[in-house]
């Protein structure tokens, strides 16, 4: 799991002042001094009681406070940040780097494009009454415009990035039920799964797990869509890109043309 998209998603729902969202902000604010924190004292910090940190834990689906104390000191937002916008080019003016490596990233993507592979994922699209599309962290806001994009053409596909929900899903879904996720790191599974043997062997949904960075081939996903990235910073942009040319692709398969009468 990814501790960000979780706690913005609580401050997200939650009212100000409620305990879950002072919670969630005091670790926001707080993340770089917390690793040995005890449940005593993160609940004097937000002035709540220890009962209430156990059911904040529950909450966004962490079984204790000690999977939050894990979570916690693997979240290191300043070091991520450095790291995504860290280029090969070595001109002075990270704009410029930045768009450089942007469009050698396009051409590669366009050089390499499997169009039966989109074709595939598309036609499932179009077939699957139950679409679910997942992603946690920078895959959230990708996910939400293609099932926007879906939507204008009259299908309809559920965004869900919510891990307790998408645990929920996963653990329920049946041969009936499409799962496309969207993953820069390839890790979703990992961080959102804490067994992998929940899904269904004998009516599995189809998934596919679309990714900038190889990964392990899990038995339960139908297909990897692998979208080559060495250049961390562009990983969001491709996944955003490929979004796109599945709304594309939908809209000139599916779409019938307008015509003057």
């Amino acid at each position: 799991m990814d501790l960000s998209s979780i706690l913005f998603a609580v401050i997200e729902k939650e009212e100000p002042g409620s305990t879950n969202y002072i919670i969630a902000d005091y670790i926001i604010k707080n993340s770089q001094d917390l690793d040995n924190i005890s449940t005593v004292e993160l609940a004097k910090a937000c002035n709540v009681s220890k009962a209430s940190i156990s059911r904040f834990c529950r909450k966004i689906g962490l079984e204790d406070f000690l999977a939050l104390k894990i979570l916690i000191r693997s979240y290191k937002p300043g070091k991520t940040v450095s790291q995504k916008y860290s280029f090969k080019q070595t001109t002075d003016d990270d704009v410029i780097n930045f768009i450089d490596e942007s469009i050698d990233k396009m051409t590669l993507l366009k050089k390499h494009l499997d169009r039966t592979l989109l074709n595939e994922i598309t036609q499932d699209i179009n077939k699957y009454q139950r679409v679910y599309l997942m992603g946690l962290q920078q895959s959230a806001g990708i996910m939400i415009s293609l099932a926007n994009d879906l939507m204008t053409f009259k299908k309809y596909a559920f965004a869900i990035m919510e891990p307790k929900k998408i645990n929920q899903i996963l653990k329920n879904a049946t041969d009936q039920d499409l799962i496309i996720v969207f993953s820069a790191t390839g890790s979703f599974f990992e961080k959102i799964l804490p067994r992998k043997n929940i899904i269904n062997k004998n009516n599995p949904p189809r998934i596919y797990l679309i990714t900038t960075i190889k990964t392990d081939i899990y038995s339960f996903v139908y297909k990897n869509i692998f979208l080559d990235d060495e250049y961390n910073f562009s990983s969001n942009l491709l996944l955003n890109i490929y979004a796109s040319l599945i709304a594309i692709n939908f809209k000139n398969l599916y779409q019938k043309p307008l015509t003057n009468i």
